[in-house]
């Protein structure tokens, strides 16, 4: 009996198996690169794509795995196969014997075969009587074509058992296609995930570039104010440069008065109102000069405050 070896994939079926698992790989990678935000990110995710989209496109020329009936031929349930054989007995003497009717009922399991007998037909058969020696050859060749008969029923039952092992090895196959089948459910499902998490990064660097935008505006305008700031504050610093040259020049005249009053120390009694009057004069000085300091240090308090408020 010749024994069944294990099925041979064709190697259109290989390369097509290879491409998947090869395809996949790559994909997964870009994802991983663009999740870590690792260096060549968008290429590797645009890598990816193009190659799901092969793969995708690829498969759909695939050809299908072949389908049998093979409930039609073999009961996998009860793995038995039901075989009825019509048997011979020896007569009673004259010729009519009613065990010709009597059936023998065989049942046998796939992994079991038809157990082998050394019985010679023809000697029971000669002795019936009306039977001639041509007919019980006939009758003696018609029973060793059904023992070979059963013999090839042997090799199928062995065969059914291949087959059922054949069975199984394609439902395996259709559980991992199955499997496959979820990986990539799952792989769609993830990719629309990244897509979405795209999506969004993709608004928040609009948000971001809007926020940019304000706050360059923003930034312009304090710049635009600041250059305002600086104009008055030259503006204040040739008013008080003026105002400070303007009061030496009135120290220097009281310098040249008080001289002139020591060369006409003699004449006290007669410059006394104009000494009044200078006096008066020197007061209103210090109290210009002191309003013009106090001037001075609230501008420079503004000033600071302006500065604080920048930063």
């Amino acid at each position: 009996m010749k024994r069944i070896g294990s099925v041979k994939i064709p190697a259109r079926e290989r390369i097509f198996n290879a491409g998947y698992g090869l395809g996949a790989s790559v994909v997964i990678l870009g994802a991983l690169f663009k999740l870590l935000h690792w260096n060549y990110a968008d290429q590797m995710l645009m890598v990816g794509m193009f190659t799901e989209a092969i793969i995708f496109a690829v498969s759909a020329f695939e050809r299908p795995f072949k389908t049998y009936e093979w409930d039609k031929i073999f009961d996998f349930e009860s793995g038995k196969i039901d075989l009825n054989l019509e048997g011979f007995a020896t007569g009673n003497g004259n010729g009519a014997s009613g065990n010709r009717e009597s059936q023998t009922s065989v049942t046998a399991p796939v992994h079991q075969g038809f157990p082998e007998t050394s019985y010679n037909p023809a000697a029971p058969l000669r002795q019936i009587e009306g039977l001639s020696d041509e007919d019980v050859d006939r009758l003696s060749k018609s029973i060793q074509q059904l023992a070979k008969t059963a013999e090839q029923l042997q090799t199928i039952a062995a065969f059914s058992l291949e087959t059922e092992r054949f069975a199984q090895s394609i439902q395996h196959i259709s559980q991992n296609t199955a499997r496959y089948a979820q990986s990539q459910e799952s792989l769609v499902e993830a990719t629309g995930k990244l897509q979405q998490i795209y999506e969004r990064i993709g608004e928040d660097t609009e948000k971001i570039e809007i926020n940019t935008q304000e706050y360059r505006t923003k930034v312009e305008r304090i710049n635009s104010n600041l250059a305002g700031m600086n104009s008055i504050y030259e503006i204040q610093l040739k008013d008080i440069h003026a105002q400070s040259v303007h009061f030496h020049n009135q120290t220097e005249i009281s310098k040249k008065m008080s001289e002139e009053m020591q060369l006409v120390t003699g004449e006290i009694g007669k410059l006394k109102n104009v000494s009044d009057d200078f006096s008066l004069a020197t007061e209103k000085l210090k109290h210009n000069a002191n309003e013009l300091a106090d001037n001075i240090s609230k501008l420079n308090q503004i000033y600071g405050n302006m500065l604080n408020a920048m930063n």
